[in-house]
């Protein structure tokens, strides 16, 4: 009966061995991703997860990892992403006040000028919002006023007695002709008023 329990044990034992060679070549897989390949001066292959030293001729670099494309981002107006302009070295493409974001013409913005670029733009969008806000607002009194004259050109022309007051304090009800007229006025302010 030992000799089940043994078969069993080195089953088990080539199982680990299996799932933790696959998890260290999965773990490795990161690391190769990023190996740089090049040679020295003095002729000699190096292998290493960092970047060789500045000094090291383009040509003697035989591998680098390739850079991450970064995800392409809303660039806020005039960032350098969105004309094709190439940022100056130390420079963060799309990030606005940072020294030396390059322009459509190549040349970068001073820190003033960028100063100025975004408080015109502030001052455009608050513009923007201001009349958003005087139209909406129009739009709400002349719905009101459409409303109120469909109101009494429906009670004008409903033929319902209308009693108001004479220039006495004196009411009265309202006869056919003043109806009449009433209703044509009602009529040309709504077409005045461009209501539906």
């Amino acid at each position: 009966m030992i000799y089940p329990i043994r078969k069993h044990a080195m089953r088990l034992a080539s199982s680990l061995a299996a799932a933790l060679a696959v998890a260290s070549l999965l773990h490795a897989l990161p690391a190769a991703a990023q190996l740089y390949q090049w040679r020295d001066a003095n002729g000699k292959m190096v292998f290493s997860d960092t970047p060789p030293p500045p000094g090291t001729p383009p040509g003697n670099i035989i591998k680098a990892p390739k850079p991450r494309a970064a995800a392409p981002a809303a660039a806020p107006a005039g960032a350098p992403a969105a004309d094709g302009a190439v940022p100056e070295k130390g420079s963060q493409p799309g990030i606005s006040g940072t020294p030396g974001t390059a322009t459509k013409g190549g040349a970068s913005k001073s820190l003033a000028e960028r100063e100025a670029d975004f408080k015109k733009r502030q001052t455009e969008a608050a513009e923007k919002a201001k009349k958003d806000e005087e139209a909406a607002a129009e739009a709400q009194r002349r719905e009101a006023n459409c409303r109120g004259l469909r109101q009494n050109l429906a009670a004008m022309e409903g033929g319902q007695r209308i009693r108001r007051l004479n220039d006495k304090g004196e009411p009265y009800f309202v006869d056919d002709a003043e109806r009449a007229k009433d209703i044509e006025r009602l009529r040309r302010e709504m077409a005045a008023a461009k209501c539906s």
